[in-house]
């Protein structure tokens, strides 16, 4: 297949599990996922930013929960964005899963904007055939198997003035884009109408005609994907990290890649600040229930198996939150009780948590530091250019020498690129990594001192004094 066959195919969702096995089942079947997206302000982007690479989208996969933004849906936002790439590229195959069920005002514009590829999670359909999808690739839905959809509740709050979607503008670097269809026509043909090479081996079962019998070509069973489909993609229920609240400080800690050693790290960190005086907690922003693992451990529990019904523990003065504590308030837990918040956010390719990454104060990249291993920090580091303030993210590379270190900050032309030594036990004093991290923090303006919240503190009690001693003159002088 020629670069100019290649078929592209976007990822749009913010639950990087289900979009994680999608992509490598499709790129299984001769496809190319060009990006996974994960935030709906970047995807027309995204995408105009490939037809001007002279890369055009073949296809796109999204889910609904791309309109979420902490508590708030957006999907008239959502809406939107896709009436806005319908009009510019028409020939873009587009899927959309849905997680809002039938009889949603959502549903009825996509329909009413060529959109016919929709599949709707209900009560009796909580899994999705990925097979169903690439067929949509294939050969559309028809108008019939999804005119029900134009008819949607009234009750359900939408649009102030409902007269469809609007389109929107967006820039890149290049240009601002347009898709205002009264500037331009449509391009291509309809995307519902247009096809795919017949011979190319899409869905699970591809058939032809030899001497009038059917012919199956069997597809490659991928094991990771039992029965070709998923549980249907749900919006995680995510923890939501506002602006710091006075007295906190986040520290966010993001693996470049998976097994880079991100939970490792942030252990370590957590102990040298809770050894400087400060109260620290350490919350398990990923998938892996690791910290289920590190209390049974320190509980002497050597059953696996065995799960305690705990959703936080304390080992040495640093709090551990698992990532299955679904009543976490971090409102309450960026209080003043926690001089530091430690978020461990896993793999960049897995965390549903990048925004929180972006919001913290400091932000800390763990990536590998073998010769073999270090294009996957430039692919991340890549992926995540659009971001203005990438030029203030630490990055971390555990077990390589000064010569390394110094290499790699050079061939990356950056500065911030740390040497985390051998430290086989996080949760013990190591003089080495205690100076890396003091080197850290240095660059952030953030004070390691434990008296640090009293002495602002301290400062408001005086001033308030002052303000109802002043009060007080004022009203005896009358």
């Amino acid at each position: 297949m020629t670069p100019s066959d290649t078929r592209r195919i976007i990822i749009a969702t913010q639950n990087t599990d289900f979009g994680s096995k999608l992509k490598k089942f499709i790129e299984s079947k001769g496809f190319k996922v060009i990006e996974s997206v994960v935030v709906a302000e970047h995807l027309i982007e995204t995408i105009e930013e490939a037809y001007e690479n002279d890369e055009p989208v073949f296809g796109l996969i999204v889910i609904t929960d791309l309109a979420y933004k902490l508590n708030d849906k957006r999907l008239e936002y959502l809406s939107d964005v896709l009436l806005s790439i319908r009009t510019r590229h028409s020939e873009i195959r587009t899927v959309v899963l849905s997680n809002e069920s039938e009889g949603h005002p959502l549903l009825a514009e996509l329909v009413n904007m060529g959109i016919y590829n929709i599949f709707v999670r209900s009560a009796t359909n909580s899994t999705i055939s990925i097979v169903d999808i690439m067929n949509c690739f294939e050969k559309s839905k028809e108008f019939a198997e999804v005119a029900k959809y134009r008819e949607y509740s009234k009750d359900i709050a939408w649009r102030k003035i409902d007269n469809g979607g609007n389109e929107i503008s967006v820039k890149t670097e290049r240009r601002t884009i347009s898709t205002n269809k009264k500037e331009r026509g449509l391009k291509g043909e309809d995307q519902e109408k247009s096809g795919v090479n017949q011979n190319d081996e899409i869905v699970e079962h591809i058939t032809s005609t030899k001497d009038d019998r059917k012919v199956e070509r069997p597809l490659i069973i991928d094991d990771s994907i039992e029965d070709f489909t998923l549980p249907f993609p749900t919006v995680k229920e995510k923890i939501i990290i506002r602006n710091r609240v006075f007295g906190s400080v986040v520290i966010a800690v993001l693996g470049a890649q998976i097994r880079t050693g991100t939970t490792h790290s942030a252990i370590s960190l957590s102990y040298f600040l809770s050894r400087k005086g400060n109260k620290v907690a350490i919350v398990e922003c990923n998938e892996s229930s690791d910290f289920k693992y590190v209390e049974l451990a320190y509980e002497g529990i050597k059953d696996i198996s065995r799960t305690l019904n705990t959703k936080k523990f304390d080992i040495d003065g640093v709090d551990f939150y698992k990532s299955d504590n679904t009543d976490l308030n971090l409102i309450s837990l960026l209080s003043s009780e926690y001089n530091f918040v430690v978020l461990d956010l896993g793999g960049y390719e897995e965390t549903s948590y990048f925004e929180e990454f972006l919001r913290s104060d400091i932000q800390i990249v763990v990536a590998c530091g073998s010769e073999w291993k270090q294009r996957h920090l430039k692919e991340f580091l890549s992926a995540t250019d659009s971001f203005d303030h990438q030029t203030k993210w630490n990055i971390v590379i555990p077990l390589i020498d000064a010569q390394t270190r110094s290499d790699i900050e050079s061939d990356l032309s950056r500065e911030k690129v740390f040497a985390l030594p051998y430290h086989p036990d996080p949760f013990r004093k190591n003089d080495i990594s205690d100076e890396m991290f003091e080197q850290i923090l240095s660059l952030a303006p953030v004070s390691l001192s434990k008296n640090r919240n009293r002495k602002h503190l301290k400062y408001g009690f005086v001033i308030s004094l002052l303000i109802v001693i002043f009060i007080a003159f004022l009203f005896l002088r009358n």
